[in-house]
């Protein structure tokens, strides 16, 4: 589950370098890396790369998968039901940023 959140983030990150690249923009991939993820996702926005509820979708993901992060010391106390939302919401954001 804290995968399918990681996984997005790097997508996004591979969405800001091709816009980048398709404007002719030279871009170090390392250096867009090394940004906040909240950074990324207010760029993807100004750029109008996603819409401002799959970048709120994006922030509530990530908050929901910081608190599952730290609950993972004790696996029997993770809110399955919460899990299964952030995966969901995680799902929704990599479709956004698909369909930008």
């Amino acid at each position: 589950m804290v995968i399918s959140v990681m996984y997005f983030e790097r997508f996004r990150v591979k969405k800001l370098e091709d816009y980048f690249k398709s404007k002719g923009i030279p871009v170090e991939p390392m250096k867009l890396r090394e940004l906040r993820v909240s950074k990324i996702t207010e760029m993807l926005e100004g750029f109008s790369l996603i819409d401002q509820r799959t970048r709120s979708l994006m922030d509530e993901a990530r908050r929901e998968r910081n608190e599952i992060v730290h609950e993972i010391a004790n696996p029997d106390t993770i809110d399955k039901g919460k899990a299964k939302k952030m995966i969901e919401k995680a799902i929704e954001c990599l479709q956004a940023l698909r369909a930008a």
